[in-house]
């Protein structure tokens, strides 16, 4: 397990812990149907995360604002310069319906109330 700062674009074995700060639906139908994501981990370290329309059924649901994940088996690429609501150099992608898993043993609610 590493932290969000440790991630590059060199694998897509990545496995983090991730708070869900918030997240968001775009309006632009240009863009696609996406959900926008921003993380956070224990050294509050964000990034920016985006599940594409593939994927938005069966994960959608799962980032529940304040809600701890495991996250594994996504891409990272560099973060654009004209969209990029945190400061993290580089931005989660989905490529797998098999995302994340929720973080039931740890309760961690003080972090990022």
């Amino acid at each position: 397990m590493v932290y969000l700062d440790e991630i590059r674009p060199w694998k897509t074995a990545w496995l983090i812990e991730a708070k869900v700060l918030h997240t968001w639906k775009p309006s632009n139908a240009s863009f696609g149907e996406s959900l926008e994501i921003i993380l956070s981990d224990k050294k509050g370290c964000k990034i920016h995360a985006t599940c594409k329309k593939n994927y938005l059924k069966t994960l959608g649901e799962e980032f529940k604002v304040g809600e701890w994940k495991k996250l594994y088996n996504f891409q990272v690429s560099a973060a654009c310069k004209h969209c990029r609501p945190t400061q993290h150099m580089y931005k989660i992608t989905s490529s797998t319906r098999r995302l994340l898993n929720p973080l039931i043993s740890k309760k961690m609610t003080c972090f990022f109330h």
